[in-house]
């Protein structure tokens, strides 16, 4: 499976071969015939990923507050650690996308296998990193 991602820590905009993605039972796997990449949407998300900790910081402070509580609760060097890793990761682009119903999980009703299907994905998994 191809996935476009935006590494995190900057650098080009990259097409990586991911591993197909494990559904759920409440879960619908879709093999993505088209996907929209918004040029305004993707470069916010682009100049964010190449700006500074800094810059991310003054973009994000609903993250930083996230940050604080987590070292609050888990101590400073597991929050170190969290941190790296998310900055470490990729941002998986585009955000809407229309293909045919691969897999249902089994507490699914009412879509079959075969099935046009469009819509935003509820969360994006970078299967590189795990996150």
């Amino acid at each position: 499976m191809k996935q476009i991602v935006q590494p995190v820590s900057g650098g080009p905009v990259e097409v990586l071969d991911v591993p197909r993605p494990v559904i759920s039972p409440t879960e619908v796997l879709v093999r993505t015939v088209a996907s929209v990449i918004s040029p305004g949407t993707e470069r916010a998300v682009t100049t964010l990923a190449r700006s500074s900790l800094l810059a991310k910081a003054r973009a994000r402070p609903d993250l930083v507050r996230q940050v604080v509580r987590k070292a609050q609760a888990d101590g400073i060097p597991a929050t170190v650690r969290t941190v790296q890793g998310r900055l470490a990761g990729d941002v998986p682009l585009g955000y809407s996308a229309a293909g045919l119903v691969a897999e249902v999980g089994a507490a699914v009703d009412g879509i079959a296998v075969g099935r046009l299907r469009s819509g935003r994905p509820p969360t994006l998994r970078d299967s590189r990193n795990g996150l």
